[in-house]
């Protein structure tokens, strides 16, 4: 005997299977369930088991907002449902602040130059020199960052013409040309240099007058020597051991990339827009491959390096030599034209009250302040020539003077207690440079001093390198006490190429005694360089703290090509350490990057690995900046090959198990 179901009880099952009543609580229960039905608070339905066989009766009381879920034939309450949970983590205590970065965009003007601490305004001071202007931005107390708040002043003459280079007018009015910042030994006082008008300035930003800076002493530097001319004040010094003596780099009129063809950098900026059809790559003038549109055959001549390669007129920069790429990238800046220098000198040399004849050579001024004297040989100070160019310069513990030369493969070192005339008092340096480069032997144009004395010099056109003076072992030209330094670089960038460098000496919570060499790779010379600040992090207890290099660290800018110019710690509370920080100025977008010291503990390690080297550097040239009437190369100084003498080479070998905190 069979058994039928009536076609009426099996419309009912089918309407009451996975139908949710109205009132029932929310969930995705009714989804497996059948015949479900509420009574008050309370919820009955036969939900189907796991394995899809059973359907067993489950009844369960129910809030207004709660959901269900069916649990293998039960009602589940969703919120028992999750097995996951939130515990509470209470992070060590070096870990609880990250590090802080911060970038603040200045105003007014293209170019961001120098920058200084100034202890006792509690602010930084940076030089934008394309529109001379002096930028204050205060330093937060409670967090030492950047406040957003920034001051302004333009100093100099003002004047609403414009610099016209060759008949063409520039996007640059003629300017006194703002360049150095830096401290006095008077508190809440500065120096300021304005290079296109020869001109020091001793000012104090603690007590202003007027609601600007207060001029206490202006020094007109002198400009002439037994044979040619010289200006253009880069940078000051003043030598903290004796107090009113100042040393001036006079840089002149010349380009900003050490030994670049400034002819082909000016011919280059006068064909840039001209230009439209493809890079000239190396050898195509010698090929004849000159277009309609580019250079016609007489400025062939005038584009060629001493290389024999041609110089760039674009920015497509595949397949040339790094020359070429840094000469292209030169051409961008009105710093890099020697033309438009000598345009702003003969502004002002028409002005009542400053003398400023074309410079064609190169020097450093000594003066000690009290004997400043316009009616005096050299203004009362020590005129030293030297090699093209000065652009910076650092004191020792001694007193000595060391001058970086960014047109010349040699350092100089000045003896200020031996008389000016005799030998001994001016001692040029032969670098040793890296054996892999063929080209653009030239020093600087950063030099600067460590804590323990040290003298430390940037090799811009070198890659990952630095050079270190001990001034106690200097003893001749061919036994300076010279070490060099390639700290390499990681494998995701380009080289890295030193502009200049600052240092920090403090005690970290975390990490105890730590010896930080602060230097920064600029974009300033070639597009593909990567825009970073690389810290070196030196052994305190080996070899007097500045010796030894145990971790590297690279931080990219935020902003890349942007040609960070200078690096300088900031310090707003000598005892609290963990209020200092880096600044650095970004030239090119007139921006200022800043990153606190005291949780930057991550380095990639490394072994030092060190070797006695004795070698000679290859014979090179450098082309000098001076041209005829018609534009042709009139002198090109010729570099000997270096004598032979042992030096310390230092190299950084990563070690590949603590790879990681390279950006």
């Amino acid at each position: 005997m069979s058994l039928k179901r009536s076609r009426e009880s099996e419309k009912t099952d089918v309407e009451n299977t996975g139908t949710r009543p109205v009132g029932s609580p929310g969930g995705s229960w009714w989804q497996s369930a059948r015949n479900a039905e509420v009574d008050g608070d309370k919820l009955t339905a036969e939900l189907q088991t796991a394995d899809g066989r059973d359907w067993p009766k489950s009844t369960v009381t129910f809030k207004d907002g709660e959901t269900f879920v069916n649990d293998d034939g039960r009602f589940l309450k969703t919120e028992s449902y999750i097995t996951c949970k939130f515990t509470a983590l209470d992070p060590a205590p070096e870990k609880k602040e990250p590090v802080w970065i911060k970038e603040v965009k200045l105003g007014f003007a293209q170019e961001t130059h120098e920058v200084i601490f100034e202890p006792e305004t509690h602010a930084i001071y940076v030089s934008q020199m394309t529109d001379s202007v002096l930028v204050k931005v205060e330093v937060d107390p409670a967090t030492g960052l950047l406040k957003d708040e920034q001051t302004y002043w333009r100093i100099g003459e003002i004047n609403n013409e414009f610099v016209n280079v060759d008949g063409e007018r520039t996007n640059t009015k003629f300017h006194a040309g703002l360049h150095n910042v830096s401290l006095s030994s008077q508190p809440g006082c500065l120096w300021l240099s304005l290079q296109y008008a020869n001109t020091l300035l001793l000012v104090d930003v603690l007590h202003l007058e007027n609601e600007a800076p207060k001029i206490l002493y202006e020094y007109k530097v002198p400009v002439k020597l037994k044979e040619g001319f010289v200006g253009g004040p880069h940078v000051i010094r003043e030598d903290i051991q004796k107090p009113g003596e100042i040393w001036v780099g006079l840089k002149g009129a010349i380009s900003c990339c050490p030994g670049l063809d400034s002819v082909a950098i000016d011919i280059g900026k006068a064909k840039l827009e001209q230009a439209s059809k493809p890079l000239l790559q190396e050898g195509a003038l010698d090929k004849g491959a000159v277009g309609e549109g580019e250079l016609d055959a007489s400025e062939v001549k005038k584009l060629k390096k001493e290389d024999g390669s041609a110089c760039p007129l674009k920015s497509s920069l595949a397949g040339v030599s790094a020359r070429a790429r840094q000469v292209a990238k030169a051409m961008e800046r009105n710093c890099c034209s020697v033309k438009y220098a000598k345009e702003q000198f003969a502004h002002f040399d028409e002005l009542q009250g400053y003398t400023c004849p074309e410079p064609n050579a190169w020097a450093v001024w000594h003066l000690k302040t009290e004997d400043y004297d316009l009616a005096k040989p050299d203004h009362g100070g020590t005129l030293y020539e030297c090699e093209k160019s000065p652009p910076m310069l650092t004191i020792d513990k001694e007193s000595m003077v060391w001058v970086a030369q960014d047109g010349s493969p040699n350092v100089l070192r000045i003896d200020p207690t031996i008389d000016p005339k005799e030998t001994g008092a001016k001692t040029q340096i032969k670098i040793p440079f890296p054996t892999s480069q063929e080209e653009g032997f030239v020093t600087g144009p950063g030099i600067a001093s460590s804590p323990d004395g040290t003298v430390w010099c940037a090799l811009l056109s070198s890659a990952s390198s630095l050079v270190q003076f001990k001034p106690d072992e200097f003893k001749t030209p061919n036994d300076p006490g010279l070490s060099m330094y390639d700290f390499g670089k990681p494998s995701w960038t380009v080289a890295l190429n030193t502009i200049h460098m600052d240092f920090a000496s403090f005690v970290s919570p975390s990490q105890g005694q730590m010896n930080l060499l602060f230097t920064i790779s600029s974009s300033l010379l070639d597009h593909t360089a990567l825009d970073a600040l690389i810290v070196l992090k030196f052994d305190p207890k080996k070899d007097g703290g500045w010796t030894s290099v145990t971790g590297r660290r690279v931080v990219p800018l935020p902003t890349q090509d942007s040609m960070i110019h200078r690096v300088h710690v900031v310090k707003p509370n000598l005892e609290k350490p963990e209020s200092w920080s880096v600044v650095v100025t970004e030239l090119n977008s007139s921006k200022l990057f800043q990153i606190k010291l005291i949780h930057l503990i991550d380095f990639d390690k490394c072994t030092n690995v060190i070797d006695t080297v004795q070698r000679t550097n290859p014979q090179t040239t450098v082309v000098d900046a001076n041209v005829d009437g018609q534009g042709t190369v009139t002198e090109a100084v010729c570099v000997e090959e270096f004598k032979n003498y042992a030096y310390t080479q230092h190299s950084l070998i990563m070690k590949p198990e603590h790879k990681g905190a390279g950006c």
